[in-house]
């Protein structure tokens, strides 16, 4: 037990708890394109690109095998698909600059797993800022709005969410999710 006493932004801890679900839960869709998208690699961005396929998948990204197992430009065929948001070349571009920065990943296998069955968790899977920004909004606008009285069983739930968060501390606009208030007692 504690003697200190947090007071807790109700709509900033329901949307991070929203926010990693999404992160860590949401497979996005692709959309096929007609004339593939060329990213020039390096050999060595080729290579990590083999080694991560999955998590291009997994965001969205689809590549043409064959443009990988062999040389020159890597063929982008498949494109993450949102009603709102645009994704291209610069997005497959970041995803991989996470990758060669060292972004911590599933293996191939836990990826493969994730894809079929299991989802991943929340920092296990690099995002393109794009995505991370959808679902930011998604998040937003479907947490608790603020103003709104909650009662005890809600309360406790958006207590209990927090707790069993990677990073409770900010929402992903970076609002603080909490506050501390006073100390009961001093001893």
């Amino acid at each position: 037990e504690t003697d200190d006493i947090f007071i807790l932004d109700q709509h900033a801890s329901d949307e991070i708890f929203n926010f990693e679900r999404l992160f860590r839960e949401v497979q996005i869709h692709k959309q096929r394109l007609i004339q593939p998208i060329a990213l020039e690699v390096t050999p060595d961005e080729r290579h990590l690109l083999e080694e991560h396929v999955e998590v291009f998948r997994w965001n969205g990204f689809e590549v043409d095998a064959a443009s990988l197992a062999g040389e020159g430009n890597v063929l982008i065929t498949s494109v993450p698909f949102s009603r709102v948001t645009t994704f291209g070349k610069d997005d497959a571009l970041e995803l991989l600059s996470l990758l060669e920065h060292g972004a911590p990943v599933l293996t191939q296998q836990q990826m493969t797993q994730a894809s079929q069955a299991l989802a991943p968790s929340a920092s296990a899977v690099p995002r393109p800022s794009k995505v991370r920004a959808m679902f930011a909004s998604r998040a937003c606008r479907s947490s608790i709005m603020i103003g709104k009285c909650l009662n005890d069983t809600e309360m406790r739930r958006v207590v209990a969410n927090l707790a069993g968060l990677h990073a409770p501390w900010n929402c992903p606009h970076g609002r603080p999710t909490m506050r501390h208030l006073c100390k009961l007692y001093q001893n």
